[in-house]
């Protein structure tokens, strides 16, 4: 019997594989749980990668929101912070993205002290 596989185009597996990971660090779970398997793993410098990479915007935003998450854990965003390429990545993310790309990008700025947490540039919209 022949098991066919579909094969994804490279930005699709990518993310594919970003959204398994990030089921570690969503809503509704631990997340320094999900970051301490994410470390344990070596997923966090991977996910950093696809942030890099800018492949497309699907896989922007989700990457964004992984590195948010992520840059809640105090060690990572002191880590994280010395990184230039992250630093212009979420940048760019935070002047190019869609509306809430970019909302996220500031938050993950803000984890890695780049930009004020008073900034206000977005309205408190009843909740994020």
């Amino acid at each position: 019997m022949d098991i066919g596989f579909v094969v994804l185009p490279v930005p699709q597996r990518f993310e594919a594989a970003l959204a398994a990971l990030s089921t570690l660090i969503d809503d509704g779970v631990d997340i320094e749980q999900g970051v301490q398997v994410l470390c344990e793993a070596e997923g966090v410098r991977l996910i950093l990668d696809v942030l890099l990479e800018k492949r497309t915007e699907n896989l922007r935003r989700r990457a964004v929101w992984t590195v948010e998450r992520l840059l809640r854990t105090e060690d990572i965003a002191y880590e994280v912070s010395g990184d230039q390429n992250v630093s212009t990545a979420l940048v760019d993310a935070f002047q190019h993205g869609d509306y809430r790309t970019r909302q996220i990008a500031e938050r993950a700025l803000k984890h890695v002290d780049k930009i004020p947490n008073f900034s206000g540039i977005f309205p408190n919209m009843g909740g994020a």
